[in-house]
């Protein structure tokens, strides 16, 4: 983007699902500003049964204090492939496993925080 210039980017927290990175930028010569960003590529998966229902989950998210309803999700592992990972979550977080899959869309995610990708599958025939 015209105006913007990258000062440095350096790694500051390296744990087992993501890196921290703080980037440092300047805005049309004159003002400096400062990121820290978390990169961690996740999937998100939307199981469907027969009855075309969705499968959901409830955890209990320590950051918010409640418990939310969620999609079938996690981050992909070193090595794995997204549609590998959407089916180790599926398995791990339901019991269940699909024989069908339809990669719908890569979202990119709270990019002013957050430099990750969720990419979303279609689950069925579980």
């Amino acid at each position: 983007m015209r105006g913007i210039k990258t000062i440095s980017e350096k790694s500051v927290f390296q744990a087992e699902l993501f890196t921290v990175r703080e980037i440092e930028i300047e805005l049309n010569k004159k003002k400096h500003i400062q990121y820290d960003v978390i990169k961690n590529p996740v999937v998100a998966v939307f199981a469907l049964d027969n009855n075309n229902e969705i499968y959901l989950i409830s955890q209990y998210r320590r950051l918010l204090d409640r418990t939310t309803i969620e999609a079938v999700a996690g981050f992909i592992d070193k090595g794995e492939t997204p549609l590998e990972a959407a089916k180790r979550e599926l398995k791990e977080e339901i019991g269940v496993t699909a024989t069908d899959w339809m990669e719908l869309k890569v979202l990119n995610t709270a990019g002013s925080v957050v430099k990750g990708q969720t990419t979303l599958f279609l689950a069925r025939g579980l």
